[in-house]
Formats: structure tokens, sequence, C-alpha cells
């Protein structure tokens, strides 16, 4: 199931992050993971989807966090937007004829350091629209072609 997020889904971690380890030995052989209420401080994690093979323990807590609170603090809600480089935007750009149309107004609308509409105030949303429908026509003919 994937669920698509919003703004107000991101929350920021300034008030916590001392508390954890900065990177998780392991991660990228992860598959199924998974944070308890009751373990804050435990990551459990399967490297494989298998419903019956149990889940291993990492623990999160920082080698030397200092004081732990028994209640953590409330997170506040993430109030500055990460922005992707220009150069990634662009190769972004340059793949979407490998991507269905329907896609294409999600990779328009994202924002990227150094972009002109940011610094005018404008959204990205404002001129998709007429980008992505020229670049659709275009496209199309991409894939109904029968040459390779």
């Amino acid at each position: 199931m994937v669920k698509k997020m919003s703004d107000e889904d991101f929350v920021s971690l300034d008030t916590i992050h001392k508390y954890f380890v900065k990177s998780v030995t392991g991660i990228s052989k992860m598959q199924w993971l998974q944070f308890r209420k009751d373990h804050p401080w435990i990551l459990f994690y399967k490297t494989t989807f298998n419903k019956d093979m149990p889940f291993s323990e990492y623990s999160m807590l920082a080698k030397n966090p200092g004081w732990i609170p028994l209640q953590m603090p409330p997170l506040s809600q993430k109030t500055n937007k990460k922005k992707i480089k220009g150069s990634k935007y662009k190769d972004l750009i340059n793949l979407l004829q490998f991507v269905p149309p329907i896609h294409h107004r999600f990779y328009r609308s994202l924002d990227y350091q150094g972009n002109p509409l940011t610094r005018q105030g404008q959204s990205r949303d404002q001129n998709c629209d007429e980008q992505s429908h020229n670049e659709n026509v275009e496209l199309e003919n991409v894939y109904d072609s029968d040459s390779d």
C-alpha cells in the first residue's frame, strides 16, 4: 500500500535527534521496518518480507544521549521543505520521456535549488499545466511509434 503524504504529514525531529543514533548500520539490507510506541528506542526490522520470520532489533539510542526524558517532547510540523539540486531536477525532467505522462505534473512541480519561480514567490504548479500539456503531446508520439 502506498500513502501519498502531504506537507502536514512531515514533522521536525530537531527536538529529539540528540537522543538517537545518527546512522543505522546495515539499513540498506533492511526491507521491513517497524517502530513501536511501547519501545521508542528500538527499530524492529526484517531483511525479508517473509511474514513467518521474526523481527530483529536495532537500538536507536545514541551512545551518549545524556539525560533521557521519560516522555518525548512534542514534535512540531516541518516548516521548510528541502529542495533538490538543480542538476537533479534537470536529470528528472530529461527522464520524463520514459515516465507515463500522467506522472509528469508531479516531477515538474518539484522545487529545486535555484528555481526562478520560487524566488519570484510563484508556485511550480502555476506554469505546470501549460508546460506538461505541450510535452505530453510530444511524448505521445514516442509511445505510439512503431520504430525503436
